[in-house]
């Protein structure tokens, strides 16, 4: 993934961290023509799903409070 991705990315793994937004509004935010190529991505990049992602950056949240 280039560079330009990736900071696509990152974008969006903060954004889900804050647990605000649906995966639909992220992938727009950040630039991807749909949720599903949003997901994709992010699993290839990441190794984790979206939804994976969120759930695991809320358990190490309130983990660490």
């Amino acid at each position: 993934i280039q560079f330009v991705g990736r900071l696509r990315l990152y974008k969006a793994r903060g954004m889900l961290m804050l647990g605000k937004y649906s995966v639909s509004e992220i992938a727009a935010a950040c630039g991807f023509r749909s949720s599903a190529s949003f997901c994709t991505t992010f699993k290839k990049y990441y190794g984790v799903s979206p939804a994976s992602m969120r759930k695991s950056s809320a358990r190490d949240f309130f983990r660490t409070v």
